[in-house]
């Protein structure tokens, strides 16, 4: 059997009120949360955006120690071009009186610092490329991180769960105000006198016009829906309050940071003494081996220019 309409007509004021209510509440935390997601989102990438630029100072500075001994190299070969070329003119003489003759290559003294170069390149290029899943991965180890990181997460927990709780409990608030608002019940014998109806002018079609005491019990849900969603909407408003989630948030990203920036210190580290080691080790040893060997050439070499002067002063009638 349907339910009067004086018993139907609060609880179905207070279930549209409750829809009403959600569907605003709904809206609002909904464009609020997933505006602090985007800001979160972009923190997050601008994070990472940091350290990649943190790495790319670390490979030019690097970079700007080899440059230096590169230039140091490239002056002292310069210095050196001249008597490198009288060196390579008269290889087929010096040849003749030392057949093991090998003239220096002042190139072997810069082979190493390309080992550096590619050592530099490929250490910054690794890092970089670690660096968003390393992130990830120590963000992702709070529960709080997770959320403020991927979207399908934040949507079922930090959006549509709170909603449903709330839905839940408005739904409830208003089926029991309606039961509290249900009149008693009565039971009528045949001794009791008839229920009371309404006068003729106050009937429209057969059904009753609601009396003022009916008309509060409609009107009272959807007031207190209306009272209830301007409570939760001042809750959610402090419970989402910028400073607050932003600086929650924001100590975990910075946890991420101060893990990474420890990492990649320490492999920046790494990196210095493996290019002293290899590549300014290796630029020595070739410094050692290559002005030895180019003093030893101009030894032989000077007999040699001596030789060509005096066959050229032969050749031209002059006495030596």
């Amino acid at each position: 059997a349907l339910l009067p309409l004086g018993v139907a007509g609060p609880l179905l004021s207070g279930v549209l009120a409750v829809c009403l209510n959600w569907a605003a509440t709904r809206r609002m935390w909904r464009a609020r949360c997933m505006g602090y997601f985007v800001v979160v989102e972009a923190n997050h990438q601008k994070s990472i955006d940091l350290i990649h630029c943190a790495l790319d100072l670390a490979r030019e500075r690097v970079a700007g120690v080899v440059a230096r001994v590169e230039g140091i190299l490239d002056r002292l070969i310069d210095e050196q071009r001249p008597t490198l070329a009288h060196l390579r003119e008269h290889e087929a003489a010096l040849r003749l009186a030392r057949p093991d003759f090998d003239a220096p290559t002042p190139e072997d003294l810069k082979r190493p610092l390309e080992v550096v170069k590619g050592l530099i390149d490929g250490f910054v290029d690794d890092a970089k490329a670690a660096v968003p899943e390393t992130m990830r991965e120590h963000v992702a180890s709070r529960l709080v991180g997770r959320l403020a990181t991927e979207r399908p997460l934040f949507e079922r927990w930090a959006v549509r769960v709170p909603l449903y709780i709330v839905l839940a409990i408005n739904l409830a608030g208003a089926v029991a105000q309606w039961a509290a608002l249900l009149p008693p019940a009565r039971s009528f014998t045949e001794g009791d006198a008839a229920p009371h109806e309404p006068p003729a002018d106050r009937a429209l079609g057969g059904v009753s016009v609601p009396d003022l005491e009916h008309l509060w019990a409609v009107t009272l849900p959807a007031l207190t829906q209306i009272a209830l969603a301007l409570a939760q909407r001042a809750v959610a408003v402090a419970l989402s309050a910028a400073p607050k989630v932003c600086g929650l948030v924001n100590d975990v990203i910075g946890a991420g940071e101060d893990r990474i920036n420890d990492e990649a210190n320490a492999k920046i580290r790494e990196v210095v003494r493996q290019i002293v080691a290899t590549g300014l080790s290796g630029v020595k040893a070739a410094a050692d081996d290559f002005f030895p060997k180019f003093e030893e050439c101009m030894q032989h070499l000077r007999p040699v220019l001596e030789n060509s002067a005096k066959v050229a002063a032969l050749a031209q009638g002059r006495p030596f």
